[in-house]
């Protein structure tokens, strides 16, 4: 039945009409080890009662995996585990309806300190669809997460040179010729891991490849200290963020560029925005996305 509905569905590709989306079925092999150098990734994902960063993790999932240093090749899937955690306050209905977690369903649950950690320890990497959601999170909860190079799916895949507007896991795998049950934080771990396994639509390359490479590169974090109120909207048009200094960050505009855009971008501060006190901060794996990159 199901070679004769898989051969039904690329009749019906080659029509130029349609698209079929094929639904995700967890796999535990993508491709055959050929003996070339690997690691150990993991693909993290956290729910919340919120989007506030005092807002407790409600469930963490792990999905561990062998990955190609350098080819960026998918090898096994090593293990999936998941873990829901009581933040002893009611969920909010909205997040009930969106991940399916019920007050019910964390009472008296707590997340395995001990086996994050094990797990956390066979790792070089940790991936994350918005890391800059999930790093924090992960960090205050379980602090060995900070020993970690991170790497974010969500802004360091050139999705928009590959013709994808929408950066939604989603919308990703429809893209890319899935679909799965999304907002539960196991099921994304591992959609997301499938959709690193898979060819970009322009470039052809594997997205882990091209996730790589970028969260290899150091980057820098250019603060805009003591510019004037006056020059935001410049600021702004340019590219820069409002930092709101809470939680001990800096209060302050910035900006993230490569590294070695960062002398041009503080002349540029200094010209435009007349801006003498401006600094840049270089940020590796180890430090982007973390609460860390909001300090001096």
């Amino acid at each position: 039945m199901h070679e004769d509905l898989e051969a039904a569905a690329r009749r019906i590709e080659a029509s130029g009409r349609y698209v079929v989306l094929r639904r995700f079925e967890p796999q535990r092999r993508y491709h055959e080890h050929d003996g070339c150098t690997t690691r150990t990734g993991l693909i993290i994902d956290t729910e919340t009662t919120g989007l506030e960063a005092e807002d407790p993790i409600i469930q963490l999932a792990l999905v561990e995996f062998r990955y190609g240093v350098e080819c960026g090749r998918v090898f096994d899937v090593l293990g999936s585990w998941s873990w829901y955690e009581d933040p002893g306050r009611p969920i909010p209905p909205e997040v009930t309806r969106l991940t399916g977690i019920t007050d019910a369903m964390v009472r008296g649950q707590r997340i395995d300190d001990d086996a994050v950690g094990a797990i956390l320890s066979r790792a070089s990497l940790v991936i994350a669809h918005n890391a800059g959601f999930d790093r924090p999170r992960a960090e205050e909860r379980i602090p060995a997460f900070e020993d970690k190079p991170w790497a974010c799916s969500h802004v360091e895949i050139p999705w928009s040179d590959e013709g994808i507007a929408s950066t939604k896991l989603d919308y990703l795998a429809y893209r890319l010729g899935f679909f799965h049950a999304a907002h539960r934080a196991e099921d994304d771990c591992l959609a997301l891991l499938h959709l690193l396994a898979q060819p970009l639509p322009e470039s052809r390359r594997l997205a882990l490849s091209a996730l790589l490479e970028r969260a290899r590169r150091p980057t820098a974090r250019v603060w805009a200290l003591g510019s004037p109120y006056e020059h935001r909207a410049l600021l702004k048009a340019r590219g820069y963020r409002w930092c709101d200094g809470q939680r001990g960050r800096v209060k302050c505009w910035y900006r993230d560029v490569d590294e070695d855009e960062a002398r041009a971008e503080l002349d540029w501060l200094a010209r435009e925005a007349r801006c003498e006190a401006a600094r840049s901060v270089t940020l590796t794996a180890l430090t982007r996305h973390s609460e860390r990159a909001f300090l001096l």
